[in-house]
C-alpha cells in the first residue's frame, strides 16, 4: 500500500497577517473588558453611635466603615470631617475591656489620637495645643482649625502638609474642666467662626488669622 502524503505550503506572509489579526482581537477583547469594568468609589459611613462613660466624661462613638469595610472606631462628639471622596479626619476612640459597668454594658473608652485617614495610611496629626477633649475642630484647603487651651483659650491653625502653626488669643483665662462646649469651627464668608454653645460667646476671625472679633449672645443679641 503506498500512502501519498500531501504538501501544503502556506507563505510567511500568510502567517504573518493571522498573526497580526489574532493579536488585535486579544487586545479588543482585553479593552472590552476594561471598559465595561465600573471602578467602584470610596463611600464612608457610620454604624449608629453609642455612648460610653471613660475615666474624664462619657464618649459618643460610632464604627466607621469604608463601603462595608470596618476602618475604625470614632468619636462622634466632635464629629469626623470627610475631606473628599478617600479622605477623612476624626478622634480615634480605643475601647478597653474592664469588668461589667453599671450600664450592664462590658468595657470603657478613652480617646486616641487625631487621624487623617487618607483610604490607605492612618495618619497620626499632633497639632500643638490640641486636645481630644476640648477641641472642636473643623477642615479647608490643608488647615485644620480648631481650639487650642493651655492657661488661656486659642483659636488655632495648623497646616498638615508644611507643619505651619498660628495662634490668635480668645480669652486669658477658662475654666480647665469644661468639655465638649467647644464647637467645631464654622467657615461662614471671609470669617471663621469660634463657638463656645454653653456660654454663648462666638468669636469671628479674619482668614488671614490676625484678628478676631467677640460677640456675647447674652448681651448682643439679646440685651440680657
Amino acid at each position: 500500500m503506498k500512502i501519498k502524503i500531501l504538501s501544503v505550503n502556506i507563505s510567511v506572509d500568510f502567517l504573518v497577517l493571522l498573526l497580526i489579526l489574532n493579536t488585535l482581537f486579544i487586545n479588543e477583547s482585553i479593552a472590552q473588558t476594561e471598559n465595561s469594568i465600573v471602578k467602584r468609589k470610596v463611600h464612608y459611613s457610620f454604624s449608629l453611635p453609642v455612648y460610653r462613660k471613660d475615666h474624664m466624661l462619657g464618649n459618643t462613638y460610632a464604627v466607621l466603615y469604608k463601603n462595608s469595610e470596618v476602618v475604625d472606631t470614632v468619636l462622634i462628639d466632635y464629629m469626623p470631617v470627610i475631606i473628599n471622596d478617600t479622605t477623612i479626619l476624626y478622634i480615634q476612640v480605643n475601647l478597653i475591656c474592664t469588668e461589667n459597668n453599671d450600664d450592664g454594658l462590658y468595657g470603657n473608652t478613652e480617646l486616641g489620637e487625631l487621624i487623617y485617614y487618607d483610604n490607605k495610611n492612618f495618619n497620626v496629626i499632633n497639632p500643638p495645643l490640641f486636645s481630644t477633649y476640648f477641641s472642636g475642630f473643623n477642615f479647608s484647603d490643608n488647615n485644620i482649625y480648631y481650639f487650642g487651651m493651655d492657661d488661656v483659650l486659642y483659636a488655632c491653625r495648623y497646616n498638615i502638609k508644611n507643619k505651619s502653626f498660628k495662634k490668635l488669643e480668645l480669652t486669658d483665662s477658662w475654666p480647665a474642666g469644661d468639655c465638649r462646649i467647644f464647637e467645631a469651627p464654622e467657615f461662614i464668608d471671609d470669617k471663621i467662626v469660634f463657638s463656645v454653645t454653653y456660654d454663648k460667646i462666638v468669636w469671628e476671625v479674619d482668614k488671614d488669622f490676625n484678628t478676631s472679633t467677640k460677640f456675647d449672645y447674652n448681651i448682643d443679641l439679646f440685651g440680657k
